[in-house]
């Protein structure tokens, strides 16, 4: 019997029951992206990215090209002789020998009328900056006037030693400090009346391969003394904050040629290096992948003392340089940090490449009509006080890379 014929007990046809169909055709669109949904993109972005690509044309997701670029130009330039950073560092290490400069505005005396008033000792106290290793032999620091005045331009040496006030193997002293005889407190009495009479102070090694660090803007002269106060005698001590320091330090060896296979970043002198790269073309339309800078560390570079790190921080150049520059000052650099890569080591050969990402849209604008391209500069945040990093560079057989991964648009449109 035909399903159409058949009733039911109330005489109403099945057929005759069933709901109204609601079946509409799926749109090729939306086909298309379930069938995208199904290939399970690993991520979001990867969704968004590859649902943007397919509804743009039928020739799917285009052709990815990645490129491998060798620096045009690179180099390591130092920012002068003079820091002025939080760490003062006195001594010596291989080539390098550095002193800290220091300079009184303004004295803080006992009372030089009281005539019970004695004097029994004057001490300069400074304390050591954790950031750079204490001493582990014997080296000995000298504390003494300047012959001329402090002054933040001079090259180094800087100026001539005057009268010695005191010494110290710093090996045996925590905070560092320096006793300083107190008949010298007859002169400091004609400093404090004239102020000018004082040129300045300075701090320097003389003796031993080493390198002590010390917090800038920390030291103090103390001096201690004994009076009487309603016959009674009592002791006492008066501080002299010295604020004003810096440190100046020899010449970086060897000095950058533009020729050179190894450039230095970091360390005592402070190296950065510049690095210029010319990307491929980003045509209209294409997405960036990747831009990754591959920094291949040279192996002769000297290993960090354990669980020491250091951040390095990438700023863009706005301003022409060339290979042959010897100062940072010839490189107008960002005072911004583009990127940053935190806690780095050089531990062994398992540290032997240092990967940075760069911002995707830095190759889209490099590779623009009319852009600005000269490239990016690498420093280490408070470099100096860690060991430099050494890498390899365009001359050597292993050079830094910039890895470029770009896809282009497809073909066509719906």
């Amino acid at each position: 019997m035909p399903f159409s014929s058949v009733r039911s007990h109330n005489g109403l046809s099945w057929a005759a029951m069933r709901p109204t169909s609601t079946y509409r055709p799926i749109p090729a669109i939306l086909l298309a992206l379930l069938v995208l949904g199904g290939w399970g993109c690993s991520s979001k972005e990867g969704r968004l990215l590859g649902n943007e690509r397919l509804l743009r044309g039928p020739g799917g997701f285009g052709e990815t090209g990645r490129d491998a670029l060798n620096p045009d130009r690179d180099s390591y330039v130092s920012p002068g002789a003079a820091n002025f950073g939080a760490t003062l560092l006195v001594g010596t290490e291989g080539s390098f020998d550095s002193r800290a400069f220091f300079r009184i505005a303004s004295w803080t005396l006992p009372d030089t009328t009281d005539p019970t008033l004695s004097i029994t000792s004057v001490t300069l106290e400074i304390p050591f900056d954790a950031e750079v290793s204490i001493p582990s032999t014997a080296f000995v620091v000298n504390f003494a006037t300047t012959s001329t005045a402090y002054d933040t331009l001079a090259a180094y040496p800087g100026p001539v030693t005057g009268l010695t006030l005191g010494s110290v193997d710093s090996i045996l002293v925590a905070p560092f400090r320096i006793a300083i005889p107190p008949s010298i407190f007859s002169q400091i009495r004609g400093w404090a009346e004239n102020p000018s009479s004082l040129p300045g102070l300075v701090l320097y090694g003389v003796g031993g391969n080493e390198l002590i660090g010390l917090q800038a803007g920390k030291a103090v002269l103390k001096i201690g003394y004994d009076h009487t106060v309603s016959g009674n005698l009592e002791r006492d001590t008066v501080s002299t904050a010295i604020p004003l320091d810096f440190t100046l330090h020899s010449p970086g060896l060897p000095a950058p040629t533009g020729a050179d296979s190894t450039l230095v970043l970091g360390g005592p002198n402070e190296w950065s290096v510049p690095l210029h790269f010319t990307p491929a073309a980003v045509a209209e339309g294409s997405t960036v992948n990747e831009a990754t800078i591959r920094l291949r560390i040279a192996d002769d570079s000297p290993i960090f003392a354990s669980n020491r790190t250091v951040d390095l921080e990438v700023r863009r150049i706005r301003g022409a340089w060339l290979e042959s520059a010897a100062t940072l000052a010839s490189i107008s650099a960002d005072s911004t940090v583009l990127v940053s890569k935190t806690r780095i080591a050089y531990t062994g050969l398992a540290d032997s490449v240092i990967t940075v990402a760069l911002p995707q849209s830095l190759i889209r604008e490099w590779s623009a009509p009319g852009a600005i391209n000269e490239g990016i500069l690498l420093t280490l945040k408070n470099g100096y006080t860690n060991k430099e990093i050494r890498l390899k560079s365009r001359e050597s057989t292993n050079p830094i890379e910039l890895r470029v991964s770009i896809t282009t648009p497809p073909p066509g449109r719906f």
